[in-house]
């Protein structure tokens, strides 16, 4: 599959014109690594759908005007920052809830003032409003009574509590770890970069770059076994 190809099945995912990949490709040099040209992208579509935000209603040549360029965006993040998801063991209802409070601010952002790199910031956005959650839900665990059940299932809201709970602990976790290992594991986990390439960001081979993400995490694994009192792998 060429790069041609694999961006318009990320058309398809995110909800960008098929047209985009043309125009893409006509403004931007070429790149022999296809992995990298749908990366280099998505970018460029980001950076697109921020401009067409901030021109308001007036639409592009392909017809994407402010909304339309809004519901992309929550779209795009949707699809692409979906690790966190993983990683926090989030609900498709909290899911949702977070992608639209972070397109939300993003889109707020980019009206304002020209970002330098809306994709970076989208991600950002992102991860601040998953940390916020995890906050008020440690809050709100923390206050709560452990919901019990007697017939031997755990109900909805055993469910409910417990994920809450161990998302809580995962993000107690996160912040003990150094800015600089939260930083590669962003890079690698969440932004897609290849060891390399967040090697290249912080003056690091990409050997070193993956000792630090095998390190880091298993500090967290250590950490949650700290707080949970059980095994398990991450």
């Amino acid at each position: 599959m060429n790069w041609e190809q694999m961006a318009l099945k990320r058309c398809r995912e995110c909800g960008f014109p098929p047209v985009w990949v043309e125009r893409f490709a006509a403004e931007s040099p070429p790149l022999s690594d296809p992995w990298a040209a749908v990366k280099a992208f998505e970018a460029w579509c980001v950076d697109r759908l921020a401009a067409c935000w901030a021109g308001g209603e007036s639409q592009d040549e392909d017809g994407v005007g402010g909304q339309l360029a809004a519901y992309l965006v929550q779209r795009y993040l949707a699809d692409s920052a979906r690790v966190l998801a993983y990683r926090y063991r989030l609900s498709d209802e909290e899911w949702e809830d977070i992608v639209a409070a972070a397109a939300e601010r993003s889109l707020r952002v980019f009206a304002e003032r020209p970002i330098e790199s809306p994709q970076a910031y989208l991600f950002k956005a992102t991860q601040r409003a998953v940390w916020e959650y995890l906050r008020k839900a440690r809050r709100e665990v923390a206050s709560a009574e452990m919901p019990v059940s007697w017939d031997g299932a755990p109900s909805p809201e055993e469910h409910a509590h417990w994920r809450r709970l161990m998302a809580a602990f995962l993000e107690h976790c996160y912040d003990r770890i150094s800015e600089r290992d939260q930083q590669i594991l962003e890079g690698l986990e969440i932004e897609g970069h290849s060891a390399a390439e967040v090697g290249t960001q912080h003056g690091m081979t990409a050997n070193a770059v993956n000792v630090r993400k095998h390190r880091a995490r298993k500090r967290l694994l250590q950490c949650m076994n700290e707080q949970t009192g059980a095994d398990g792998a991450l």
